[in-house]
């Protein structure tokens, strides 16, 4: 190889060789004989590879033979090390045509510019000028990335948009434009939307600078979080559209921007990712409101999100002055140049225009001050703000006189009137001294035909008015003594909602403050019997709402009742007739609500009428009985629905209680309306409550009844009531009465199919037709499936036995055909059941199989009745029953296969193969369910299922069904069922199977068709390791063929060969690392000796992968010395490139300035972890060649980092050198990191070689470096290898708190969100020492352990669970820790730490933010409490010295303080309440479970039905998610092929 390398090297450094190779490429003719040339060796190469694979395995059926298909080779992708290879006479032109900039930038600022990379994300009215300027301006790399098109719309604004490019990408325009201006420049399109997911790839390259030109916000917010924390220089565009103003145009940092709606918005969504600075933003200070977004048109306003571009991605239409947005890109493009020139600019933040502003302040008041008494001297009542909007929005920072900028001032415009907001003019500070001096009316001294002030003075005055008014009306609204004005409120209201501008913030800020006023209230009655505005009274409702949720219970109970009685007589009145109960819809439910949330809190122990009320008014009035039906609905909601989570256990249980036991008068007025009502309003109504009822009345109600009778025949096939009347049926058919009412199931059961056959037909063509069907046919079908699932889920033996076989298969036969419509949700529903079905009959089947055969027909006697399985059918006569039924579903699991998370190509929506970068969440759990359908379905019958999967696969290769997406899930389907059948089956499936996928490759052309059949090919071998370990000659073919597609170049497929390789290589290695009968030797020492041709066409990761593979390999081999050899092969490439550039470096540090030799050696140690990742502790002994001069880099490396960030500041990390260099640290942590997890037994050995010189080069390093110079990876290894040696690093803890503890917390200590990786690492830190050097903590001096202390509380106060939990988690340790040490060691700590730590404990307990660490929270107070209550804390927690504290215990204390402490927190609660919860704390604190309940209940109790509580019960919801895993776990292992092959060890095949 190194031979082939030094030829390779001489060959390329021959002039002569560089010609020839330059007329080469100049011919296309020559060019395509050689691409043929090597087409052809090519397909030779796969086609003997086939055959030797085929001849080895003796298939006499599989001869079919393959040939590689012609690919063009894609454009070359854009990065910072692509070469611009220039002649001298194109290198004159260039320098010609950028002469005025480098006469402007100098050389060497030129030569940056035009060795730069920029990467633009959006390439529309921004981003195509900015990249069409910095293209004219030098940048010769250019990335553009954007996935929409030109439109006609375009055209006032896109750079390169002409009516010829409507309809293509706009990134194709401007590289098609951009060709004609610079054709040497490399300008890479990408038609692609940015993600999350694909930041890393759009991203890559090693950009110089990012121009964020993207106008959807999560998306912009996603890419801005990407380059701060890659350390990637960005720019981002705010909002151009809306804007008029060119002069208000600005660059700066976006924590300086205000006065702009996405400025703030995109500030607020950073601040919450933990970024709050350090993002410069092009904007505008300009203030919206002059135009307004286009309205939706009637069709769009039902379902707006449907017809947005993208999900998440606006609807209504920006109005764009095409000008603004080009403006933004120049200025974007300007900044970038002159940063990529080191050209110093400085660009105004508007912000820094408080110094004018508080200067203009001082200035007017000492204008103030000389103002007579007689005049209202010095009354000044202004703030720097009202002088910014002063000057910037009324007078535009001019004078209003001369128009001039230089040193403005605010002085009075009527000297004899008060100064106010409406009474002040600017003008230069000469101006305003004469104006001070007049002594006549200013209107009469200046002249608006010379000046213009008049206009000016138009704008002035309209402007204030607007604040003086508004002034006036927050005033009169907020003064609770006088009467109050509803018209007033209402047009402040009418502004809020349709207003604009200035007028609209003002509203809003009256609005606000009256909400928040606690007297707000009493203003609700007025609101809701006196306005005009639906609006308005929704804003008292608010306030009437918020109410009831915080304060109700310290009102007095007449003004309670008072408020009780308003609701009610406020909803009689409004739903007195039929007219004003549909004209009112939307106000009545939001004043049901209202009475719902009084009656939580007054019923029945304070309205114990409530319900005989509500049934007698429905008596009265048609229209008030269908309201209350609405109104029992949402309370019966409430109370079995929602009340786990907002009521105390008691409270729920007593309404339930309350509520059954008044259920009958409910009963009887529903029935009544259901047998007599003639209105269908008022009988959907009435369903729709009697919906809520059915989970949990009496089943007397239900099956005794005639209430099934009359949904069946009355209700279910009437159009409007048969929606809500199969809701019900679904409800009735979950119940679980146990033995009784079975009768009344099967006839429920039998009526349905009955009418869902006159309604329905037999559902033949609803795949087909389902897109006729309207909103409601469609929503009556998704509740049919419902229903059937539910029922066949609850009931299917019963009916099994009961019910006509017709009526039964009728019913799957329904579910089958609704299975096969494209309505994913629907879909999920039905294979719910499905997997109900199948996995039965299994179980029934391998029961049988244990209690002995009787026979097809089951006529075996008594010995028959043992299979049956309490159905009265045979596990065979089931399968027989089913048999058409089964036979269905696995054509339908076929034909909708789910996408398996390993496959990586995939069809997008514009119909392209493309590289999938996203994993939906929601189509691995889908596929996981199909998957387990399908295993069952082949063990019930595997040859039907191989019927179907040959015939499918049959279809693909005579064309009559083939498509990329038909190919696919019949492939994702084969590879899901690998391991249910028989070894014997399994081969001549896959035989079958890989013989046709072959043969595909020879059928089909082109690189997309390629790319899907390999894919396909990849994923199925990857799927069958226990074929491939039988049958080694293929395993090597399959091999083989992996490093063949690891040089294709679609995107993608090298992706998935080398994870296919990994996958392999784990299930495998022994096979790979065995000599093999016939061969020379082991496998693995071919793929060492030929790696380098295998990966030669790889990108770095991907190398670093297929070491990873490899590693797996060499893992199998247990002999040490030769396990060393494989290591020092693998190794070999890279250990030599290593010691070359480490030996240049040592000679000359300079060589670590040269960004490619620095990256090559992070890439060396990438590969490094890889390996030693795979290989485990037999890593030491390539650890030991190049440990000492990796430490030494890495000291290197930060001398370099340092020195640039004291020469640089802080701005120096995000250099592209400074982030590579960074690399390098990390990737040695993560190396030390990699081994110490994995040495096992060797941890003196780490703790004598390895750890003194790290700790030496990595502990000082951390604590000099700068904050964002700092690497979390420290605090990560650190933790590592003190988990590792545990006591072994005892003696190192002083060390590591002196450089790790404090200059990390002193990062992380302002805020919860900052530094997010260092600030879980250092509690994870924390806890590991608590574990296992707790003798260490003992050490620290006192002001140390305080700090440690504080920090540990700083811990659980975070809102985020993870470090809230470790913080809660150390302090329990740490209590016990304490509790288990010498008595005057826990004596000191807890007299000092207890009270303090216990009270923080009660605070975050409850506080809203932190309820996700409810459990640890509960069990850290349990167990203080605990140690009090039972003495084992002796020391006296309080001053034993004073008088009034003799014969105080500990108990007593405890109890004292915690008392006081919540009687200042909630002071809702009365005293007795709070004596409670503490009393109950001390008698639970034993039992944990009571204990959570009791605090869960008083938690509940403090903010009742204040919000959302689930959080509350996360441990309960915790806890039977995982009890369902292991279950399904369990399940698994009992059912062959259940588990994946990546769940499985390699000894499990």
């Amino acid at each position: 190889m190194e031979g082939y390398l030094e030829k390779l090297s001489r060959v390329f450094s021959d002039t002569r060789v560089q010609l020839a190779a330059t007329a080469i490429a100049a011919s296309a003719a020559t060019a395509s004989v050689m691409w043929g040339s090597r087409h052809a060796r090519r397909t030779r190469r796969v086609r003997d590879l086939k055959h030797d694979a085929l001849d080895m395995l003796e298939f006499d059926d599989f001869s079919t033979s393959s040939s590689h298909t012609l690919m063009q080779p894609p454009l070359i992708p854009v990065t910072k090390s692509t070469p611009i290879d220039l002649s001298p006479h194109e290198e004159a032109l260039i320098r010609e045509q950028l002469a005025r900039h480098y006469a402007f930038l100098n050389e060497d600022g030129m030569q940056k510019v035009r060795d730069s990379f920029v990467v633009v994300v959006g390439a529309g009215g921004v981003g195509s000028w900015a990249a069409l300027m910095l293209l004219r301006s030098g940048v010769q790399r250019i990335r553009l990335i954007d996935f929409d098109q030109v439109t006609l719309s375009s055209l006032n604004r896109h750079a390169a948009a002409t009516r010829a490019t409507v309809g293509i990408p706009k990134v194709d325009a401007l590289r098609n434009s951009f060709a004609d201006i610079a054709p040497h420049a490399r300008v890479e399109a990408r038609v692609a939307l940015f993600s999350a997911e694909t930041a890393a790839d759009l991203l890559g390259g090693d950009p110089d600078f990012v121009l964020d030109c993207i106008d959807n916000m999560e998306t912009k917010i996603d890419l801005l979080e990407y380059c701060k924390k890659n350390n990637i220089r960005v720019i981002s565009a705010m909002g151009a559209g809306m804007k008029s103003d060119p002069s208000r145009v600005q660059i700066a940092d976006i924590s300086d921007t205000f006065e702009d709606p996405m400025s703030r918005a995109v500030r607020r969504r950073l601040k919450a990712r933990g970024i709050q600075n350090g993002v410069e933003v092009v904007y505008s200070v300009e203030k919206p409101g002059k135009v307004q977004l286009l309205s939706l048109a009637d069709s769009q306003k039902d379902e707006p999100g449907d017809f947005s571009v993208l999900p998440d991605f606006r609807v209504r239409i920006v109005p764009v002055l095409g000008t603004m947005p080009a403006l933004f890109g120049i200025t974007m493009a300007t900044h970038v140049l002159t940063e990529l020139a080191d050209f110093p600019t400085e660009p105004l933040a508007i912000k820094g225009r408080h110094a004018l502003y508080a200067r203009v302040l001082r200035e007017l008041g000492t204008r103030e001050s000389k103002v007579p008494a007689a005049y209202g001297g010095m009354q000044l009542q202004m703030s720097t703000d009202d002088c910014s909007y002063m000057i910037e929005e009324i007078w535009r920072g001019k004078s209003a006189v001369s128009g001039s900028t230089d040193k403005i001032a605010l002085t009075r415009w009527h000297r004899d009137k008060p100064m106010s907001t409406s009474n002040c003019i600017c003008l230069t500070k000469s101006e305003a001294d004469k104006h001070d001096k007049l002594e006549c009316a200013p209107e009469e001294y200046y002249s608006p035909e010379d000046t213009g002030i008049s206009l000016l003075l138009d704008t002035y005055y309209t402007a204030k008015t607007y604040i003086d008014g508004f002034v006036v009306i927050m005033e009169t609204l907020l003064d609770f003594n006088r009467e109050f004005d509803t018209a007033l409120f209402d047009r402040v209201v009418d502004a809020l909602f349709g207003g604009k501008g200035d007028e609209q913030k003002m509203a809003q800020q009256v609005l606000t403050e009256f909400k928040e006023h606690e007297l707000s209230w009493t203003r609700a009655d007025s609101i809701l019997t006196n306005s005009s505005s639906l609006q308005s009274k929704f804003i008292a409702l608010q306030i009437l709402d918020q109410l009831i949720q915080t304060k109700w219970k310290i009102l007095p109970v007449e003004q309670r009742t008072g408020i009780k009685n308003f609701i009610v007589e406020i909803i009689l009145n409004t739903s007195s007739t039929e007219e004003s109960l549909r004209q009112n819809k939307v106000y009545l439910n939001k004043l049901n609500l209202i009475l719902v949330q009084i009656l939580k809190q007054e019923w029945p122990h304070n309205w114990p009428t409530f319900i005989p009320e509500i049934v007698q008014t429905s008596r009265t009035n048609l229209a008030l009985c269908e309201n209350n039906m609405a109104i029992l609905k949402l309370l019966s909601e409430e109370v079995f629905d929602f009340s786990a989570e907002q009521m105390t256990q008691a409270k729920a249980k007593n309404l339930k209680a309350q509520m059954c036991g008044e259920f009958s008068s409910i009963h009887n007025l529903c029935t009544e309306i259901l047998q007599r009502a003639q209105q269908p309003s008022l009988i959907l109504a009435t369903l729709e409550t009697l919906l809520r009822f059915l989970s949990w009345i009496p089943f007397g109600y239900i099956f005794e009844m005639d209430l099934i009778n009359n949904l069946c025949t009355r209700f279910l096939q009437a159009p409007v009531t048969r929606n809500v009347t199969i809701k019900c049926l679904t409800e009735i058919a979950g119940l679980d009465s146990g033995n009784e009412y079975k009768e009344q199931f099967v006839n429920m059961f039998s009526m349905t199919i009955t009418a869902l056959r006159e309604t329905l037909g037999d559902l033949s063509n609803i795949d087909k037709v389902w897109d006729d069907y309207d909103d409601d046919e469609q929503s009556f079908i998704q509740n049919v499936s419902m229903f059937l699932t539910s029922y066949l889920s609850s009931h299917l033996r019963l009916v099994e036995t009961s019910a006509k076989r017709d009526i039964v298969i009728q019913a799957h036969e329904y579910l089958l055909r609704i299975s096969q419509v494209d309505e994913r949700e629907m879909f999920k529903v039905c294979l719910e059941y499905w997997n109900v079905l199948v996995r039965g009959l299994y179980e029934d089947g391998r029961n049988a199989s244990f209690g002995g055969s009787t026979g097809l027909l089951n006529l075996g006697g008594g010995a028959g009745q043992g299979n049956t399985n309490g159905s009265g059918l045979s596990s065979e006569l089931r399968r027989q029953m089913y048999s058409g039924i089964l036979t269905g579903v696995r054509y339908v699991m076929i034909s909708r296969m789910a996408r398996p998370e390993e496959v990586l190509i995939v069809e997008n929506d514009e119909g392209e193969i493309v590289r999938e970068f996203t994993k939906e969440t929601d189509t691995i759990t889908l596929y996981k369910a199909q998957r387990e359908c399908l295993i069952y379905l082949t063990h019930l019958d595997a040859k039907d299922m191989e019927n179907i999967m040959v015939e499918k696969l049959n279809r693909q290769m005579d064309g009559s069904e083939w498509s990329w997406s038909n190919l696919n899930k019949l492939c994702w389907a084969i590879g899901s069922i690998s391991g249910s059948m028989s070894e014997d089956q399994e081969r001549r499936v896959l035989v079958i199977i890989i013989k046709d996928l072959l043969s595909l490759c020879e059928l089909k052309r082109g690189k997309d068709n390629k790319a899907v059949v390999a894919s396909n090919i990849m994923y199925v071998v990857g799927q069958y390791p226990r074929f491939l370990k039988a049958h080694w000659k293929f395993l090597k073919t399959v091999a083989n063929k992996l490093f063949e597609f690891m040089h294709e170049l679609h995107e993608g497929v090298r992706d998935m060969a080398c994870d296919t390789f990994v996958t392999i290589a784990q299930k495998c290695r022994r096979h790979f690392i065995t000599q093999q009968p016939g061969e020379a030797s082991p496998f693995v020492e071919e793929i060492i000796l030929n790696a380098g041709m295998i990966t030669s066409d790889l990108e770095p990761q991907q190398v670093n992968r297929f070491c990873e593979a490899v590693g797996y390999l060499i893992s199998a081999q247990l002999n040490q010395e030769a396990q060393a050899e494989l290591i020092k092969g693998l190794m070999r490439p890279s250990n030599e490139l290593w010691d070359t550039l480490v030996q240049r470096a040592s000679g000359d540090i300079k060589v670590l300035e040269d960004l490619n030799i620095v990256k090559q050696l992070g890439n060396i140690l990438r590969t490094n972890v890889s390996a030693c990742g795979a290989i485990g502790k037999g890593f030491i002994s390539q650890i030991g060649r190049i440990y000492i001069d990796m430490l030494g880099l890495y000291k290197a490396v930060s001398e370099i980092i340092s020195a640039c960030v004291a020469r640089e500041g802080e701005i120096a990390t995000r250099y592209a050198n400074v982030r590579a260099m960074r690399t390098i640290k990390k990737e040695a942590l993560h190396l030390v990191d990699t081994y110490v997890k994995n040495c096992d037994d060797g941890v003196n050995a780490v703790n004598e070689n390895m750890v003194p010189p790290l700790l030496e080069a990595v502990l000082a390093d951390y604590a000099q470096n700068v904050p964002p110079a700092r690497d979390s990876e420290v605090l990560s290894t650190v933790n590592t290898i003190t988990s590792a040696l545990g006591a072994l690093m005892t003696d190192k803890v002083p060390l590591i708190f002196d450089s790790l503890f404090e200059s990390t917390m002193n990062m992380i200590n302002q805020d919860f969100t900052v530094f997010p990786d260092h600030r879980l690492a250092i509690y994870q830190l924390l806890r590991t020492i608590n574990q296992k050097c707790f003798s260490a903590l003992l050490n620290l001096p006192p002001q140390q352990f305080r700090f440690l202390i504080l920090s540990i509380m700083w811990g659980f106060k975070h809102t985020t669970r993870d470090v809230a939990d470790l913080g809660l988690t150390i302090t329990l340790e740490m209590v016990n820790n304490f509790n288990a040490s010498d008595r005057g060691i826990s004596d000191a700590f807890f007299q000092t730490y207890f009270i303090e730590l216990l009270n923080e404990i009660i605070v975050v307990l409850s506080d809203n933010d932190h309820k996700g660490s409810f459990r640890l929270q509960c069990m850290v107070l349990a167990r203080m409490i605990h140690l009090v209550e039972s003495n084992q804390i002796t020391a006296p927690l309080f001053d034993a010295s004073l008088p009034e504290n003799s014969g105080l215990t500990n108990p007593a204390f405890v109890r004292q303080s915690m008392a006081n402490l919540l009687v200042t927190a909630f002071a809702n609660l009365t005293k007795r309440q709070i004596e409670v919860f503490v009393e109950g704390l001390f008698s639970f604190n034993d039992d944990f479970e009571k204990f959570r309940n009791h605090v869960r209940d008083f938690v509940i109790q403090t903010k009742e039905f204040a919000g959302d509580n689930a959080d509350l019960y996360l441990e309960e919801a915790e806890r039977e998610l995982e009890q369902k895993k292991q279950k399904e776990k369990e399940l698994a292992l009992q059912v062959p092929g259940m588990l994946k092959p990546s769940e499985m060890d390699e000894d499990d095949f």
